[in-house]
């Protein structure tokens, strides 16, 4: 298995004489093409273990293979100037796969960028967390039976590195411009857009959402006053998860505001909200408010013909692969196709305003009903895995430990999963996708690998 990894200060390998392709160029970049002799700088050079830097540490771009029976040398070049690049050199094996009656082509090799304009905090932390991750995933993918994961790290509330490993879809390797679909961790995007357009004075989180925008399953209901953005975006509206689940019909089980309940149906509410009160549509919203401020260019809630050709396809643990699925209008509560950097871009900038004072900060991290005494106890998760406060924020899950408070959100479609983990005291946290059945045994593993917190592991299932 041939790994890459992007620390400084290991040594270097030079495979071959690098020559200038007339083909065209690429982000102001010339494509390159290696060959397999090799010299060493500091290590064998048998084609075990072969990394390049880049010293301007600028994105991959390019991907080239050349075949040699079994093997496939792939390289990931990309030129800063006359310096030989960062590769990434894989071979892919064809294993039997006993448990799923089929032989499969796996290709679990890593590749990674650092962001080297990244906050100053432990780079030696951040290195070796990317070092074990390089060194573990591709292994982790193999036992977990998952396609590809991809992962980003924030340290000193800057994104440091992002991770890719695996395949996404049957024939193509996962690349750092994959998108992933994030599942129900795009809720936390839709509540950052309401929040940011609270903290502007153009949208208040305790208006009737009825003065604009009325689901006709609800007209006439004598609960629709009640049903404000703050409802909604904590999880208070009494809606079903899904209106599949109450005949296609859209539904009050309880009180808006009287408990807590689950409700996927209750997010995408604010995006109809937000359409009709802003007469745009949510997408505009979206790139307006979020994506553009937050330098997020690798995302988008609903069918984008550009990067279709670039997206992780969903496989079960039976084998069969599940082709993407776009949405013509956002669903809000999930299916956002996304890059783990970009992901993590948001992270950072609501890491940095959730250490500030700013009103929609407080509103953020505002536990709206404590759940402690519903999830921990006897019988249930042992106390002393719980914080001392949990419950729903506005978009996030929050736990209030004794010195540190956690934002959480997970996501679960039948072949999707993610998990999204910041700490604002720490200035810390993660992305991770899998486009796996399994993908939630993949990101347990790589959770634990950049997060110390065995109590939100146990309480949560990972």
């Amino acid at each position: 298995m041939f790994q890459f990894s992007d620390i400084p200060g290991q040594p270097i390998v030079v495979c071959g004489d690098f020559e200038s392709s007339a083909g065209e160029e690429r982000n102001q970049g010339t494509h390159f093409l290696a060959q397999r002799d090799c010299i060493q700088s500091g290590f064998r050079s048998d084609l075990q273990s072969l990394e390049f830097r880049n010293s301007s540490h600028q994105s991959w771009h390019e991907l080239l293979e050349i075949g040699s029976g079994r093997e496939h040398v792939k390289f990931l070049a990309l030129l800063g100037g006359s310096a030989v690049i960062a590769a990434l050199v894989s071979t892919q094996t064809i294993n039997s796969n006993p448990q799923v009656g089929l032989t499969e082509s796996r290709d679990s090799s890593c590749v990674s960028e650092r962001f080297e304009a990244a906050g100053g905090g432990d780079a030696s932390s951040s290195a070796s967390k990317l070092t074990k991750l390089v060194q573990s995933l591709p292994e982790w993918l193999t036992e977990t039976q998952v396609p590809a994961t991809s992962v980003a790290y924030i340290e000193d509330g800057q994104v440091q590195w992002t991770v890719v490993c695996g395949q996404m879809n049957e024939s193509e390797p996962a690349t750092l411009e994959t998108r992933f679909n994030t599942a129900s961790i795009a809720k936390p995007m839709v509540a950052e857009i309401a929040l940011r357009l609270f903290s502007h004075g153009e949208l208040s989180l305790d208006e009737p959402m009825s003065s604009h925008w009325v689901d006709p399953d609800l007209a006439g209901s004598q609960y629709l006053d009640r049903l404000t953005p703050r409802i909604a975006l904590s999880h208070q509206t009494g809606f079903p998860n899904w209106r599949r689940m109450t005949d296609d019909k859209l539904e009050f089980r309880w009180e808006p505001g009287s408990q807590t309940g689950y409700s996927g149906e209750g997010i995408r509410y604010v995006t109809h909200y937000i359409e009709a009160k802003f007469n745009k549509p949510f997408e505009t919203v979206a790139r307006n408010m979020l994506f553009r401020p937050s330098g997020m260019n690798d995302a988008s809630f609903v069918a984008d013909t550009s990067i279709q050709d670039d997206i992780a396809w969903g496989r079960t643990n039976d084998g069969e692969w599940s082709e993407p699925f776009f949405n013509e209008e956002p669903l809000g509560a999930g299916d956002v196709w996304i890059t783990s950097a970009d992901y993590a871009r948001f992270l950072s900038a609501v890491m940095q305003d959730a250490r500030s004072q700013s009103n929609q900060a407080k509103e953020r991290k505002s536990i709206n009903r404590d759940e402690v005494t519903q999830w921990c106890g006897e019988g249930k998760t042992p106390l002393e895995n719980c914080p001392a406060r949990m419950g729903f924020g506005i978009g996030w899950y929050v736990y209030e430990y004794g010195d540190e408070t956690v934002f959480a959100h997970n996501g679960s479609n039948f072949v999707d999963k993610s998990l999204a983990i910041f700490v604002p005291e720490t200035q810390t946290g993660f992305v991770a996708f899998a486009n796996g059945e399994n993908g939630k045994a993949t990101i347990s593993k790589v959770a634990r690998a950049l997060y110390d917190n065995e109590g939100y592991y146990a309480l949560e299932g990972y």
